[in-house]
C-alpha cells in the first residue's frame, strides 16, 4: 500500500458520523473521510484548535506532520484539550498533484460554493460543515475553539531545482482579521520567525473561516519546500510539530527551550505580471524567498528590456515562477514593515 493510502486510510471509515473511545481514554469522532475531532476523555476547560493539512495535495510536509499527529493520538498521547485535524485534497493526495479539478483553497467562499459543483467545491463544503458541526459541539459544552492553523507546504518548480532545500518557513495573516498579540504569541512559541500580514485571501480557509469565527486566532503556515511524499526531513518540521503537540497533550515536554526569532513582518506588493511568453528573471541573482537584495537589482526582463527593478533594500521575492500562464504573476513582491 502507499504512503497515500496508507494516510488516507488511517483518516478514513466506512460509515459517518462515526464515535470510538480509545484506551487511552481519547474519543474519536469522523465526520467524513479526512475529517477528525479528538476530544478529552473528561471534561476540560482548555479552548479547542483546528489544524488543517493537504488542502493542496503536492503540500506534502504538512500531511506527513498531521499523519503522525493523529497516529499518537491513537496510539496512547492522552488529549488535554479538543482537536479537529483536516486532511483537505484526499484525492489530491492520492495522485500527488496540486488539485484535481480546481484549488481547494478558493472554494471557501459561498459565491463559489452556490456557482460551482466541482469536486474541490464539494469537498469545501463538507470541510465548512464539519467545523460548524464542531463548534456546535463544543458549544454546547461551553467551550470555543481559540485557534486554526492551516498548514502548507510550497513547491519550487523543477526550473527551480536548486531551491528544493529550501526550509524557509513563514507565517500569512489575512486583511480580514488584522495581525495581532494573539498571532505574534504563536509564531514565537513555534520559533517562526517570518509573518506576511493582511493579504487578501478570497476563498481560502483561513479567510472563509475569520469571517464566520472572527474570535479564532487563524493563520496560514507555509512549511518550506515539499518532497516527494514521505522523503521529508521530520527535523525541518519539528519547531511545528512540537508546538502543537504541546498544545494538545499535558504529557508532553512544555518545558523545551527555544529561542525565538525576531519576527520580521511584510506586506504583500504588486506582483511582477508575465505579459508574454519572453518573460524571464534575472538569472543571475539569487531567486530563492526572501533574497535580500539592494535597491536597483534588475529582477525581470520581457523582450529582451528591464521591466523590473528592486524598489528598495526592504524588497523582496515570493513564490517565483516565469513558467506561470500569460498574464499571471511572473513572481510575488513583498516589502519589508
Amino acid at each position: 500500500m502507499s504512503i497515500a493510502n496508507q494516510i488516507i486510510d488511517l483518516f478514513s471509515q466506512e460509515d459517518y458520523p462515526k464515535i470510538s473511545k480509545l484506551e487511552n481514554g481519547n474519543l474519536i469522532k469522523y465526520y467524513s473521510d479526512g475529517i477528525v475531532a479528538i476530544f478529552p476523555a473528561i471534561k476540560t476547560s482548555q479552548k479547542a484548535m483546528i489544524v488543517s493539512a493537504g488542502i493542496h495535495g503536492d503540500e506534502t510536509g504538512a500531511v506527513e506532520l498531521v499523519y503522525k499527529l493523529f497516529n499518537s493520538l491513537l496510539n496512547g498521547t492522552v488529549i488535554s484539550r479538543p482537536l479537529m485535524i483536516i486532511l483537505g485534497n484526499l484525492d489530491a493526495i492520492k495522485q500527488g498533484t496540486r488539485q484535481v479539478e480546481t484549488n481547494l483553497n478558493r472554494c471557501f467562499d459561498d459565491d463559489e460554493l452556490s456557482l460551482n459543483s466541482s469536486m474541490e467545491h464539494k469537498r469545501a463544503l463538507d470541510i465548512i460543515t464539519a467545523i460548524d458541526e464542531f463548534k456546535e459541539e463544543l458549544d454546547a459544552k461551553d467551550i470555543s475553539i481559540e485557534m486554526l492553523l492551516d498548514l502548507h507546504s510550497y513547491v519550487y518548480p523543477d526550473y527551480f531545482s536548486q531551491y528544493h532545500d529550501d526550509k524557509t518557513q513563514f507565517a500569512i495573516c489575512v486583511k480580514e482579521q488584522p495581525y495581532s498579540l494573539n498571532h505574534e504569541q504563536i509564531l514565537s512559541a513555534c520559533n517562526l520567525g517570518k509573518v506576511i500580514t493582511d493579504i487578501d485571501m478570497k476563498g481560502t480557509l483561513v479567510s472563509f473561516i475569520v469571517k464566520r469565527y472572527p474570535y479564532i486566532t487563524s493563520m496560514v503556515f507555509e512549511l518550506g519546500h515539499a518532497h516527494k511524499l514521505g522523503k521529508n526531513n521530520p527535523l525541518d518540521l519539528k519547531n511545528i510539530a512540537d508546538y502543537i503537540y504541546a498544545q494538545v497533550s499535558e504529557t508532553y515536554n512544555k518545558n523545551k527551550q527555544i529561542n525565538p526569532q525576531q519576527i520580521e513582518r511584510y506586506k504583500f506588493c504588486p506582483p511582477v505580471i508575465k505579459n508574454n511568453e519572453t518573460f524571464e528573471l534575472n538569472s543571475n541573482i539569487c531567486l530563492r524567498n526572501f533574497t535580500k537584495y539592494e535597491k536597483g537589482t534588475v529582477l525581470a526582463y520581457e523582450n529582451g528590456e528591464v521591466i523590473y527593478r528592486m524598489p528598495s533594500n526592504n524588497h523582496t521575492v515570493l513564490f517565483p515562477w516565469p513558467t506561470r500562464l500569460v498574464g499571471a504573476a511572473g513572481t510575488y513582491i513583498l516589502e519589508k514593515i
